[in-house]
């Protein structure tokens, strides 16, 4: 569900403080990057934003008059989103980015507004097609770029926007709040994922998502417990987890496990499993970085097995 008015105003009083002013003084810039981190409700910001933009009634979307309901509905005719999370941005939707307004909001005098969620994931064609668009800013068109690896977005692209911190919720409370029937932990985990519950429960009752949980869980439980099988634990699980969708989730599981070990935190719902780690802090430290190498290049095709035995080799060590 998206953002109401009243909500956005408190859940991101910067940002909403800036576009109200920005309006007023018909100031917007052309494009925008709204980064934060993976649970940051970055691509409900940007829908709010892209919404209010276009609503007939005033500053902040309405979420009653005719524009905003045909937002809602999917259709509005001077919207157009492009997800990165779900598949690379290729050249061929920066063509119909392109194609998109010079048939609609240019020749309508209206406002255009475009969303690139995960713009980090992007191909090197399709970025060079989006500066000469950035470069290029044609009529009342505004970009709303989004990233929750800002490191990795281009710093071209970067230079080209103005640069927007989205705030982040507190994960604790949201997880003292919750009140469905999955494991806390594991409803944590998944609240790293994502901000909106509907999002979250999706991800929960996603075969990829819960086998690869279910195998970097494990493997932590082994580590704590009995580390002489863990290794073996890890390599006969890892059949039960295909693909680069899978074996991302588990990179980015046992990192946010991991991370959690060197936080060293009493209130997280991970304490239990991560305070039988803390005498392993000097390998997990080590592990991060590999962890890390991995996800940075999650779209590479790296080689899972060889992956896993480089963890196995940091992890036995003493």
């Amino acid at each position: 569900m998206g953002y109401s008015k009243i909500a956005f105003i408190r859940e991101q009083p910067l940002l909403s403080n800036l576009y109200e002013n920005l309006c007023k003084k018909d100031r917007m810039a052309h494009a925008y990057l709204l980064f934060g981190e993976r649970y940051s409700p970055l691509l409900e910001s940007a829908l709010y934003i892209a919404k209010s933009l276009e609503c007939q009634e005033g500053t902040f979307a309405c979420n009653k008059c005719e524009a905003c309901k045909r937002f809602d509905e999917g259709n509005h005719p001077d919207f157009i989103l492009i997800d990165g999370t779900k598949g690379l941005i290729k050249k061929s939707d920066i063509d119909d980015l392109s194609k998109f307004f010079s048939l609609s909001a240019l020749e309508k005098n209206r406002k255009g507004v475009y969303i690139l969620n995960g713009i980090e994931n992007i191909t090197q064609e399709a970025s060079n097609a989006l500066l000469k668009f950035l470069e290029e800013p044609k009529g009342n068109i505004v970009a709303l770029l989004t990233t929750s690896n800002r490191a990795k977005v281009m710093t071209t692209i970067k230079s080209r926007c103005e640069e927007i911190h989205i705030m982040s919720p507190n994960l604790f409370e949201i997880v003292r709040n919750y009140t469905g029937n999955e494991p806390l932990e594991e409803y944590y985990i998944a609240s790293n994922f994502a901000y909106d519950e509907k999002a979250k429960e999706e991800l929960m009752e996603s075969k990829d998502f819960k086998s690869s949980y279910e195998l970097a869980y494990g493997y932590a439980q082994e580590l704590g417990e009995n580390p002489s099988s863990a290794g073996y634990f890890l390599i006969s699980g890892s059949e039960n987890i295909k693909g680069n969708k899978c074996y991302n989730y588990f990179y980015i599981i046992l990192s946010i496990i991991f991370t959690e070990v060197i936080i060293d935190d009493e209130k997280s719902p991970l304490y239990d499993l991560t305070a039988r780690l803390k005498d392993k802090r000097a390998q997990i430290a080590k592990a991060l970085i590999l962890l890390g190498e991995y996800i940075s290049k999650m779209q590479a095709n790296m080689n899972f097995t060889f992956a896993l035995a480089r963890l196995i080799k940091i992890m036995e060590e003493k």
